[in-house]
């Protein structure tokens, strides 16, 4: 903190200040960094600002934090958002539930562009505890469902965690409270993976095809693409590659009329053009039409490499690799999951993340080379493990290991 930000939250005049100071320095209390008046100063030992925090009653606490906070927006109003989360730190400690919740959610956005799931996942769920806080309104409930939009690329990228069904299901209440058709849609769909991740594949589909119906009602392309989409997830992990081959090729004919290639994201956050062309493609491959699959796998990507956008990338590479896996291109399958996995490290895509390890693991398995590819698999196994998410590609990775196993012998 430094000699400006404790005048203001105290009111001391600075030439009363500095022999406070001094002492607390000079007693090695306090360390000072930098020549008075441009220092600042922290606590040598967390112990000691531990002891003085908890000497205050809770009242005086929340008084302070208030303060700091307004001193801070005072003070750093032209790069407010470089304290984004001090503030949010401090405005949860007061008694100002408005101020808490909007920096709550202004440190969920930065987090998320900054490809840290978990960080908005925390940050994005304190804001609604803060806006539980509020009197109960219209806009409270609209705030809520806002917030709720938001958390969607975190929950997507890890995988559905923790109360992502409970936080959603509530979303959804209170949308149909509202008669918010549209954010309605958009959370149904995501409670359908929700429920994918959960296994219960029956509802996950109930779940996406109302909300691609609900879509359809309406001249929204956006809206059209993002439920659309999620149907093709949906039926991809069904194994329903007819379907995919029937809505997918609208989707994206929907999304050229409109020139709202680059524009369109998927709820998730990745460039809804590039995934729905290899998601096609993918589907094309699996009914044995290779020539039309690997074309679509192929502009998807070369899109993809255009806008340069990773968790774009991770998903559109591990569909191209998929392809490969398919047509028994083993060695060039490894390369495109590979790169899937270099994007899923860097943008934290746990749930993608997992799977690449594991559909790598079957590329090394044709390959011949057994002992790389149960290594792949186990490695795919604890990033879900590690990441406290449920391994809705079970069958995928337990099947394919245990295939890995008996051939090196280990029945």
């Amino acid at each position: 903190f430094s000699c400006e930000l404790i005048k203001r939250v105290t009111g001391i005049p600075t030439p009363e200040m500095t022999p406070h100071l001094s002492v607390l320095r000079d007693s090695e209390l306090l360390y000072e960094r930098g020549i008075f008046p441009q220092a600042t100063y922290i606590f040598r030992h967390s112990l000691t600002q531990e002891v003085a925090y908890d000497s205050l009653l809770q009242k005086r606490k929340q008084e302070i934090h208030e303060r700091i906070g307004k001193a801070i927006e005072e003070l750093y109003a032209e790069r407010l958002e470089e304290s984004y989360e001090v503030l949010a730190h401090h405005y949860s400690r007061s008694e100002n539930s408005e101020k808490a919740y909007q920096y709550m959610k202004l440190s969920g956005d930065k987090a998320t562009q900054s490809h840290s799931p978990w960080e908005a996942f925390r940050l994005y769920k304190e804001a609604i505890h803060a806006l539980n806080l509020l009197p109960d309104s219209e806009q409270r409930k609209r705030r809520s469902i806002e917030v709720r939009l938001s958390m969607l690329p975190s929950l997507n990228r890890l995988g559905y965690v923790e109360d992502t069904l409970d936080i959603l299901q509530e979303g959804e209440r209170l949308c149909r409270e509202l008669g918010d058709e549209v954010s309605l849609a958009r959370l149904t769909s995501f409670i359908g993976l929700a429920y994918t991740a959960q296994g219960n594949t029956i509802q996950a589909r109930k779940y996406e095809e109302t909300a691609f119906q609900a879509a359809e009602r309406t001249d929204d392309i956006q809206l059209l693409t993002q439920t659309g989409f999620m149907l093709c997830v949906s039926y991809t992990m069904d194994g329903l590659y007819s379907e995919v081959v029937t809505v997918a090729p609208k989707i994206i004919a929907w999304i050229e009329s409109s020139q709202r290639e680059v524009e369109i994201e998927t709820l998730g956050g990745s460039n809804a053009y590039s995934v729905l062309m290899a998601y096609y493609g993918v589907a094309l491959g699996m009914k044995g039409d290779f020539e039309q699959g690997s074309a679509q796998c192929e502009k998807g990507l070369r899109f993809a490499l255009q806008l340069n956008e990773p968790y774009t990338l991770s998903t559109v590479e591990l569909q191209t690799g998929v392809l490969f896996l398919i047509k028994g291109e083993s060695q060039k399958a490894a390369e495109h999951l590979e790169s899937a996995i270099k994007y899923a490290e860097e943008t934290q895509n746990y749930i993608l993340l997992g799977l690449a390890w594991v559909l790598l693991g079957e590329a090394y398995g044709q390959l011949g080379e057994l002992e790389t590819a149960r290594k792949y698999m186990e490695k795919g196994l604890k990033v879900y493990q590690d990441a406290g998410m449920p391994d809705i590609f079970a069958h995928i990775t337990y099947g394919w290991l245990g295939i890995v196993q008996t051939d090196e012998g280990k029945l």
